[in-house]
């Protein structure tokens, strides 16, 4: 009797002991320990000891690595860590982590941000464009974070070398003048391997360019190899771009064409100005109107123009489109493969992108290569896109818009060129004394991040 009330009682405390492990399920007591740590690292938190409560919510997050709570919490520990000590250490721990995070969560907009920022204390704007690139991909939507994509697009760094006066990038350089030197430069602000000279002009086809060397003052047209093409007389008041084996230089106020060797041609006729060569014509200014002349130096019909819109390389022909002031008319009328594609009171220039900027009743715009308006006029001045941007006059400094019409780089810049295929642009600053007057100006490069 006693033997089997001993056994009754042996089942009773197992039967409540199983009871109990039911209700107490190893999930409440997962919680229970995180609880636990983030308490801790609460506590941790309200002392300032930074390190101790990361240790504590890395605690948490090895019970439960899915606590976004948690996650939060540690990140902010991060936020005030760094805060206080912005060593390489904590910067690449901290950076880690928000990755870790943003890949748990892709689209919780907080971590977005913080990633992207900390991505930009070390200028990496690639890294933080493509984050934030991918949430909004992703459908995020945050204001705060379209209006950082857009910074960090079109963030850029200005290279220290100034500069008294440049010239457009043509064919892959930029010519630049500094305390009297010319120098050639390539793309990307590194210059080329020619010393200093007194006079230089764009490079051309095959590399061939007008110089004149400081150091033995002869004037010749050169390759990028320094082989000698040919010489001329003297330092020019201007050259062109060498194409088709014609180039036009300027002396004493009127152009003329010159073959390789340096010599004279269509028998010594001069021009007011002359364009450059492109498919066998070339626009040339003669007595105050323009004409299209072919290889010969021959007018190739009996048109003449008030005015024709020349591009940076001096050809009046790109992308089949070019531009005249017809005589007696008030407007440029602009084509596309011969075809009439719009009348406006003013035209830039035609660049790879094919989107042009025009004047309308004061006002710029941009139209495409059918004559149709993609950005309705409304600046006060405007240069054609080029390479995805386009400069954009407020009345009183230059900026860049992008083809969504956003501002893509503040109005700063006293004047500027055009974006090339490396992200770089030519721009005019000024240094002010004390009192706010301009000293001086001069041109620098700069070079967006993001490409």
């Amino acid at each position: 009797m006693k033997l089997s009330r001993v056994l009754s009682i042996v089942l009773i405390v197992l039967t409540v002991l199983g009871w109990i492990g039911l209700i107490i399920s190893p999930k409440d007591k997962t919680e229970e320990e995180v609880n636990l740590h983030v308490t801790t690292a609460e506590d941790y938190m309200d002392r300032g000891l930074y390190q101790k409560a990361i240790e504590e919510y890395d605690a948490a997050l090895l019970l439960d690595s899915e606590n976004e709570k948690v996650w939060k919490d540690k990140l902010s520990a991060y936020a005030l860590l760094y805060a206080e000590n912005d060593d390489s250490e904590i910067y690449n721990k901290y950076i880690a982590d928000v990755r870790k995070a943003l890949g748990l969560f892709p689209k919780n907009e907080d971590y977005v941000i913080t990633a992207a920022n900390l991505f930009i204390v070390k200028k990496d704007y690639k890294s933080a464009y493509k984050t934030l690139s991918k949430a909004v991909d992703s459908g995020v939507s945050n204001e705060n974070i379209l209006k950082l994509q857009l910074e960090t697009h079109y963030a850029f760094e200005t290279k220290y070398a100034k500069y008294n006066n440049m010239k457009d990038c043509i064919n892959g350089f930029y010519v630049v003048e500094d305390n009297e030197n010319w120098y050639y430069m390539d793309e990307k602000g590194v210059k080329a391997r020619f010393s200093a000279m007194i006079f230089a002009g764009p490079v051309g086809d095959d590399d061939i360019r007008f110089a004149t060397d400081k150091e033995s003052g002869r004037n010749f047209l050169i390759d990028s190899e320094k082989v000698i093409q040919g010489f001329l007389t003297s330092i020019p008041v201007d050259a062109g771009l060498y194409s088709e084996g014609l180039i036009a230089i300027n002396y004493d106020g009127k152009y003329s064409y010159y073959n390789t060797l340096g010599d004279i041609q269509f028998d010594g006729t001069k021009f007011d100005y002359a364009g450059t060569f492109y498919k066998g014509t070339a626009a040339v200014k003669v007595n105050g109107k323009w004409h299209i002349i072919d290889s010969e130096g021959n007018y190739v019909d009996d048109e003449v123009y008030d005015d024709i819109v020349l591009n940076t390389d001096r050809t009046y022909l790109k992308k089949g489109v070019k531009t005249f002031k017809y005589e007696g008319d008030n407007q440029y009328t602009v084509f596309v493969n011969d075809k009439e594609v719009g009348k406006f009171d003013s035209v830039g220039v035609v660049t790879n992108d094919g989107l042009i900027a025009v004047r309308e009743n004061g006002k710029w715009g941009f139209i495409n290569l059918k004559g149709e308006y993609v950005i309705d006029p409304q600046f006060a001045d405007a240069r054609s896109f080029s390479n995805g941007l386009a400069a954009v006059f407020d009345g009183k400094k230059w900026g860049f818009i992008n083809k969504d019409c956003e501002l893509a780089i503040a109005y700063q810049f006293n004047d500027v060129g055009y974006f090339n295929k490396q992200g770089c642009c030519m721009v005019l600053n000024e240094e002010l004394d004390p009192k706010g007057k301009v000293v001086k100006t001069y041109w620098q490069l700069i070079s967006l991040y993001v490409i």
